[in-house]
């Protein structure tokens, strides 16, 4: 499923994943390059526990690099399907912007092999 996001508005939570339409190449992109980056939006589900409480929520993992590169910005709740989504791109880094346990979470259990991936 694709749906553009359009004048910095989000597709609706639940939307699945959606691509962005290109932007500028991406730092140390080979010059001349057709390679253009995206931006794509991954929803993974699961619970959220904060100051006693837990709930069930979805959250938005962003992926934006071209076919051979990319970064992962808040992976969240299922690494694997972050890493599956990643797919052979070199993945560059992963960015997370704040700390809380969905995220924390997902990305322990793969961190070696994120860094792993990194050149």
């Amino acid at each position: 499923m694709s749906t553009g996001c359009v004048s910095g508005q989000l597709p609706a939570p639940g939307a699945g994943r959606a691509e962005q339409g290109p932007a500028a190449a991406p730092p140390g992109g080979a010059a001349g390059s057709t390679d253009r980056a995206r931006v794509e939006r991954l929803v993974t589900s699961g619970t959220f526990s904060l100051d006693g409480g837990t709930w069930q929520v979805e959250n938005n993992v962003w992926i934006v690099g071209d076919d051979e590169q990319c970064v992962v910005i808040d992976p969240a709740h299922d690494a694997a399907a972050v890493t599956a989504d990643a797919g052979a791109r070199n993945t560059r880094a992963a960015l997370v912007t704040h700390s809380h346990d969905d995220h924390i979470r997902a990305e322990a259990p793969h961190l070696q092999e994120w860094i792993d991936r990194c050149p």
